[in-house]
């Protein structure tokens, strides 16, 4: 074989291992990709399981006891002048409903600043296969020293119907949010507004609302976009004592986890 042959031989076995390379590279690195992602999946479901966990170990039955002392407290909170009554309740429900007392990452929109500093407060169990799909329970509260008894029970079911779930796992998401009466976002919202905006703004789609005790039903149909959206919103008494707020808080907590699993 010729010096010329030999070398035109060599320069093709090279060629090929050029190509092969080339052609191998890609599928090396979707193999790769492959691979990162199911290590950071594992990471994730391990952290959330370890999240849940953590929460199921804080979750609280519904009972009287544990509906009196959040109402005891809510009341007293209710019983200042709005201007400190407003932005303490916030703090209360954010301090009650947090991590180290109920295992909830607490979301607190400020939205309003003068006259009165107010905020709407909302936590949820976060769906695992459709998050973007809420049922939601609400409760309105400053309506007044005169209103402040109600509340203070209504408040106090919500907050012992958020504990009594805490670390559930659910297809959809499943929220509880508090809503103050007074204030106005630079825009010009009322709070339902603003968290029917928040709603919108991480694009889901509310299924159900529940609006326990006082509240304008219309104005809530309105911020949710009711008519538009086939949102089933509903009104439930306010609770007359505390006995009473346990049986209507565990058949609404029931509904809910049904419908955030329902097929």
């Amino acid at each position: 074989m010729s010096m010329d042959a030999s070398e035109t031989a060599q320069s093709g076995r090279q060629g090929r291992i050029v190509r092969f390379g080339l052609m191998a590279l890609p599928v090396g690195t979707v193999l790769l990709g492959i691979a990162s992602f199911g290590i950071w999946w594992m990471k994730k479901e391990h952290v959330e399981n370890r999240a849940y966990a953590y929460a199921s170990a804080l979750r609280r039955e519904m009972t009287r006891e544990g509906v009196e002392r959040f109402a005891l407290v809510a009341k007293e909170v209710l019983a200042m002048p709005a201007t400190e009554a407003i932005p303490s309740m916030a703090a209360f429900l954010t301090s009650s409903m947090g991590a180290e007392n109920m295992g909830y990452d607490v979301r607190r929109n400020d939205f309003c600043r003068e006259p009165v500093e107010a905020s709407v407060v909302d936590v949820e169990l976060t769906g695992k296969l459709r998050p973007r799909e809420v049922a939601m329970a609400v409760v309105f509260y400053g309506g007044g020293l005169e209103k402040a008894e109600a509340e203070s029970r209504a408040l106090a079911t919500l907050m012992a119907m958020a504990h009594s779930v805490t670390g559930e796992n659910r297809m959809r998401t499943v929220r509880f949010a508090a809503v103050p009466l007074v204030g106005r976002s630079p825009r010009g919202n009322d709070a339902m507004e603003v968290l029917a905006g928040d709603c919108r703004g991480r694009d889901e789609r509310l299924t159900h609302v529940w609006v326990l005790g006082e509240g304008d039903l219309a104005q809530v149909r309105e911020a949710v976009r009711a008519e538009q959206g086939g949102v089933v919103v509903t009104r439930l008494a306010e609770p007359k004592d505390s006995e009473t707020a346990v049986r209507m808080g565990e058949v609404l907590v029931s509904e809910m986890l049904e419908i955030a699993e329902a097929p």
